[in-house]
């Protein structure tokens, strides 16, 4: 069966459900995603340094998953019987006044932090109403402080699932830029990827790795706009979009986007002589 999953401010027995869509932990788990946004924007105001964790509706004291022991706690401190996931339903839904795009987060508690785009892109997307490329990147913090996982259909199983739930009960906070005050934390460079025909054997995000990643990404993209175009979409008219994406990232795709428009418009200026 597939496993349900929800965010909770445990410290002030908030949630935001909002925009909640794709229940399971990998089915909203990604970068932009508006379920993922109104959290991390919470962290960076009204939510800021609270314990903020992902809990799924299998998550219980002695399940054996690296949150039993930590899951056990919190079950025991509000003194209940029964799953979290289901007495998270009686706490307070509230909204973020926020509507920044979010990137990093920092863990007070472990003195780490996460730049959430640093991860290898999966897939890409096509919006049509708006001509638009945007990529698929797994939401790290979504799974640094998931709870229960590997045990229901939709988990994450691939390359450092292990770490999955590692962050829950820490005290966070998120920002759209570098926090000063934070800057001698450690990055935390895991991995996340459920790509198997890619990104081999790669478990942290050294900048070592950085260029092999860009490589893979930079095929990726090339086999996604040659899809594009088979597929009778006018790639001279294709833009991307560049809110989850690194500096390094937009400078590769444009600069791809680029030739294969100027192909396509020299293609289609033959097309014309011959005729």
């Amino acid at each position: 069966m597939g496993q349900y999953y929800k965010f909770a401010n445990i410290d002030k027995k908030e949630k935001c459900d909002r925009n909640r869509s794709g229940y399971k932990l990998m089915e909203h788990s990604y970068v932009g995603n508006g379920y993922c946004d109104d959290i991390l924007r919470l962290l960076s105001n009204e939510w800021k340094g609270d314990r903020v964790i992902h809990v799924g509706d299998y998550a219980e004291p002695g399940d054996g998953t690296t949150t039993d022991k930590f899951i056990s706690k919190v079950v025991n401190d509000f003194g209940i019987n029964y799953a979290l996931y289901d007495y998270i339903d009686s706490f307070e839904e509230v909204d973020s006044n926020c509507k920044d795009n979010i990137r990093y987060v920092y863990n007070l508690s472990k003195k780490e932090y996460v730049d959430l785009l640093k991860q290898p892109i999966q897939d890409f997307g096509f919006d049509s109403k708006k001509n638009e490329i945007f990529p698929f990147k797994i939401n790290s913090f979504a799974l640094l402080i998931g709870c229960g996982n590997e045990q229901g259909g939709g988990d994450y199983r691939c390359i450092n699932k292990k770490a999955v739930g590692c962050w829950a009960g820490d005290k966070l906070v998120s920002s759209v830029s570098p926090i000063e005050e934070y800057k001698k934390y450690k990055f935390k460079d895991l991995l996340f990827n459920e790509y198997k025909d890619k990104y081999k054997k790669m478990k942290k995000y050294y900048n070592f790795f950085e260029s092999k990643i860009l490589k893979e990404e930079e095929s990726i993209f090339k086999d996604f706009v040659n899809y594009l175009d088979k597929s009778n979409i006018d790639i001279t008219k294709l833009k991307i979009n560049k809110d989850d994406l690194t500096e390094s990232e937009i400078k590769i795709f444009s600069k791809i986007l680029e030739a294969e428009q100027n192909k396509k418009k020299e293609k289609e200026v033959d097309k014309q002589l011959w005729h």
